[in-house]
């Protein structure tokens, strides 16, 4: 009886079940060792108790984090673009070539 109870509750019932999704499902203790590792990584999160933020708190904050670091990285290409432009054809290449290498891109 308390195995059929367990499996009527919300949305823990299709865990583990295979027929349901063919996405493999996190149990809910992966699920909070990636949110306290992400949590770890994310300056605004890393000095704060977990007891102080959600996990649904944590996500919204390492989504904006990625999100600036998106956007830090769009600016510095910009960036890095506008100074190619102002470079000699050779020194440029150079500079391409070696960004590449670093980007793990190309190795010529």
């Amino acid at each position: 009886m308390s195995g059929r109870r367990s499996r009527s509750r919300g949305r823990s019932s299709s865990r583990g079940r295979s027929s349901t999704s063919s996405t493999p499902r996190m149990s809910d203790e992966q699920q909070r060792e990636l949110i306290n590792n992400l949590r770890s990584l994310i300056p605004e999160l890393r000095n704060r108790p977990a007891n102080e933020v959600t996990p649904e708190r944590a996500l919204d904050e390492i989504c904006n984090y990625i999100r600036d670091l998106q956007n830090q990285v769009g600016d510095l290409s910009q960036r890095i673009a506008g100074q190619l432009a102002n470079m000699d054809s050779a020194q440029a290449a150079a500079i391409r070539r070696l960004l590449r290498q670093l980007s793990g891109g190309d190795s010529s």
